[in-house]
Formats: C-alpha cells, structure tokens, sequence
C-alpha cells in the first residue's frame, strides 16, 4: 500500500536536515510539494537540497 500526502502551499521547517535520516525526511517533503526550510551543520549537504 503506498500512501501519499499533498503538500502543496504548506511551509515545513526541518532541523537536522541536510544528512541521513533529516535529508530523506526532507526530500519526501519535497517530492509531496512542500516549501522547506532546511537547517543543519553541513553547508555543503545543504546546498546539494536547492532546487
């Protein structure tokens, strides 16, 4: 069963994001339409999430 969430419009903060298990969280937010905020301590993993 897969399930879907829509998250057009919708504003997602996320601490811890640029690595791991954060990053995944963060791309699923993404992937359903979400605005991210994104904060962590690699700048570098940071800027591969820009879109």
């Amino acid at each position: 069963m897969k399930v879907t969430y829509d998250f057009s419009g919708k504003n997602v903060i996320l601490i811890g994001g640029t690595t791991g298990i954060g990053r995944a969280t963060a791309l699923a937010f993404a992937k359903a339409g979400a605005n991210l905020y994104v904060s962590g301590i690699g700048a570098d993993s940071g800027e591969s999430l820009k879109t």
